[in-house]
């Protein structure tokens, strides 16, 4: 598993570009199939709620895995300031 106390891995993603996201969702899909069978337990919340909303919830994660993107790094300056930890896309993956 990722973290030995955490239950459960929520990817979290959408576009605001159609013509993205069919590949979005493809790669989340991917990654959510890597991780159960890692043993893993996965939630998909794509193109769940608006930008502020996601921002706000993955801004409350005990741990959180930032992407390249500049949202993904303001989100993990918040999860920090909140007293949880970070970790960067290429840290996990090698």
């Amino acid at each position: 598993t990722i973290h030995p106390q955490n239950k459960k891995v929520v990817l979290v993603g959408g576009s605001h570009k159609p013509w993205l996201y069919k590949k979005s969702k493809v790669y989340a899909h991917c990654l959510q199939r890597a991780l159960l069978r890692a043993g893993q337990d996965t939630e998909l919340r794509l193109n769940y709620g608006t930008p502020d909303q996601d921002f706000y919830y993955m801004s409350n994660a005990k741990y959180f895995v930032a992407s390249t993107g500049g949202f993904s790094r303001l989100i993990g300056a918040m999860v920090r300031h909140r007293g949880g930890l970070q970790w960067r896309e290429f840290d996990i993956l090698g």
